[in-house]
């Protein structure tokens, strides 16, 4: 991926966010980048929008292609339910905070049980490494 970061200030596209085997562009890659070969990417969804709020944090409006039907798509690294879009749009603005509930599951060795119970996760924006645009 360090390839296409140094290299998309010359390209036909920017690099939005990158991870260990995926990037997401603001544009087309070219035609042999494309494939099944190795080191080939696949190309697996459009984006009418998206944010990127931390590492592995982000979620976006995905075109459905010819239909005008579109799908939201969220990714929260440790956390296991979607998030609208909406939602997380808002974290955009300084010091929002979301709040949400899931359920952890807990196991006692001694005891011999699971319990599960609601635990609070706390998703705000995170300057560490991503530059704020």
């Amino acid at each position: 991926m360090s390839h296409f970061l140094k290299d998309s200030t010359d390209s036909d596209f920017k690099v939005l966010y990158t991870d260990t085997n995926s990037i997401f562009i603001n544009g087309e890659l070219p035609d042999y980048l494309i494939g099944t070969g190795l080191g080939q990417f696949k190309h697996e969804m459009t984006y009418k929008e998206i944010v990127f709020l931390a590492p592995k944090v982000y979620g976006g409006i995905i075109s459905n292609g010819l239909t005008k039907a579109t799908t939201e798509i969220s990714k929260i690294k440790g956390y296991k339910n979607q998030v609208s879009f909406k939602d997380l749009k808002k974290l955009l603005i300084k010091n929002e905070n979301l709040e949400l509930v899931q359920d952890k599951w807990f196991k006692n060795v001694i005891e011999g049980n699971i319990s599960i119970q609601d635990q609070i996760y706390n998703l705000k924006v995170n300057q560490n490494k991503r530059l704020l645009i």
